[in-house]
């Protein structure tokens, strides 16, 4: 049995802003002995909108996000065992605790009752991963908790694969990029927490991340976030540079606040981590990136082939819908 996390590095994570001191966005992450969290969160700027004398005239999207990397934070400081589970932490200690914060932070002048329609009372998405050991060297359990649109991801040299399904009239991953859905889940003060989650014993060694949707959704399709991803990772020197890198990348394109959050397991040095996905990153060039590189962005039936592809390993946690 693995006695220690073999976590390999603190965890990489950015956070980036369109309007600097306005992002909307939020991440958390702690690390016990045996047990971990990653965590981001995205305040819901269009339902989220309003703001207030008691917020200092930020945005309830901006305090949401805060409240609930709060909450977890608090979380992991005071409730945080090795032992706990998924189901424990998303349905007893996560979503009550959520409900009593937002409860407690309703600015005075929502304490009317009056609400207008397409508002949300401080909304915000949650996208996180509890990773845990396991009675088996070779496995850690992984579990993502969320709410939401934000994303939670598994990385090994298999390629990348999605652990949460979006909160959305549009599930679909690739058809996302093009058309967004309505939100149907936040956390917010309109009604109860509702957190979704998983649990899987996943082989080491691997790399979890969640992102918020500025971080993908400005890409045409789920495997070049993946390229994204481990272009940065082959054309680095270390670890930061990676960190640098990523966030460069992603604010390159990036039209929405987007924060990223990413931690591995199970390799021996970043050397490993690199040359256990140089194969990778060839074939996805070869079988995908380069024939998307070559076409316009307004061909989605090449992409939607090329999509039917790479769906199964994308797709293999949480059902080929």
């Amino acid at each position: 049995m693995n006695t220690v996390l073999p976590l390999d590095f603190v965890p990489i994570h950015f956070n980036g802003e369109i309007r600097l001191g306005q992002g909307e966005d939020n991440w958390c992450y702690g690390f016990a002995k045996q047990s971990g969290i990653i965590a981001v969160f995205d305040g819901c700027g269009g339902s989220g909108c309003r703001t207030h004398e008691a917020y200092q005239n930020h945005t309830e999207a901006f305090m949401a996000s805060r409240l609930c990397a709060g909450v977890l934070y608090e979380t992991i400081q005071r409730s945080f065992t090795e032992t706990i589970t998924a189901e424990i932490l998303a349905k007893r200690i996560l979503r009550d605790s959520l409900d009593n914060r937002i409860a407690r932070n309703v600015p005075p002048e929502n304490n009317n009752g009056f609400k207008m329609k397409g508002l949300r009372l401080l909304p915000s998405t949650m996208a996180s991963i509890l990773v845990q050991c396991v009675d088996d060297d070779s496995r850690l359990l992984v579990s993502p908790i969320w709410a939401g649109d934000s994303r939670a991801y598994v990385l090994d040299a298999n390629g990348l694969s999605q652990l949460s399904t979006d909160d959305s009239t549009q599930p679909d991953p690739m058809e996302g990029q093009y058309d967004d859905g309505i939100m149907t889940n936040v956390i917010c003060g309109d009604y109860p927490v509702n957190l979704h989650f998983h649990t899987y014993k996943v082989q080491l060694p691997f790399i979890i991340l969640t992102a918020t949707d500025g971080c993908f959704g400005y890409v045409s399709t789920p495997m070049e976030f993946e390229g994204m991803i481990l272009h940065t990772l082959l054309e680095s020197a270390n670890v930061t540079q990676w960190e640098n890198h990523l966030q460069n990348l992603v604010g390159s394109y990036a039209q929405d606040d987007h924060t990223m959050c990413l931690a591995s397991f199970g390799f021996d040095s970043f050397r490993q981590i690199q040359d256990s996905f140089t194969k990778r990153y060839d074939e996805l060039k070869r079988d995908y990136l380069e024939t998307i590189w070559a076409t316009p962005w307004e061909n989605r039936e090449i992409r939607r082939e090329l999509w039917r592809m790479y769906r199964k390993n994308y797709m293999k946690y949480i059902g080929d819908n």
